[in-house]
């Protein structure tokens, strides 16, 4: 059998200027950590045009409908902080609190909203297939 000497080369020389090189790489990725913003630049949040009223009683009612399974609802809420964007929260998350109060107790302000919203949704179905 051959023996197969391998010698590793590296790829940036190896001494000071490479010493360097890795402080700078880890002073952008402190500088990343600190602002949070830029180290996680991909937002994969659902963003929605309407208040997080209604996104809270939309949950509600898929839930008691039997739309979604029957689970506890500080998940639910947990979950909808994590991957919902409403309008004039910005970047911000969404509160689980603020969700779980406005989960619970509902207006008729937010029941008109979402009425307004699936009227439409309602429409679109009809205009796509027609009547049932």
């Amino acid at each position: 059998m051959r023996k197969m000497l391998y010698q590793y080369v590296p790829a940036v020389a190896d001494g000071p200027n490479r010493l360097f090189l890795l402080a700078d790489r880890l002073e952008e990725l402190l500088r990343q950590m600190e602002n949070k913003d830029q180290f996680n630049s991909e937002d994969y949040r659902i963003r929605v045009t309407f208040s997080v009223d209604v996104l809270a009683y939309l949950f509600r009612l898929l839930q008691k409908a039997g739309a979604l399974d029957s689970g506890a609802v500080s998940q639910l809420m947990l979950a909808l902080s994590k991957n919902f964007v409403t309008v004039g929260v910005g970047q911000n998350s969404l509160s689980v609190s603020s969700l779980t109060t406005k989960y619970r107790q509902v207006v008729q302000g937010t029941a008109r909203s979402l009425s307004v919203l699936l009227v439409k949704m309602l429409k679109l179905l009809e205009e796509e297939f027609g009547r049932f």
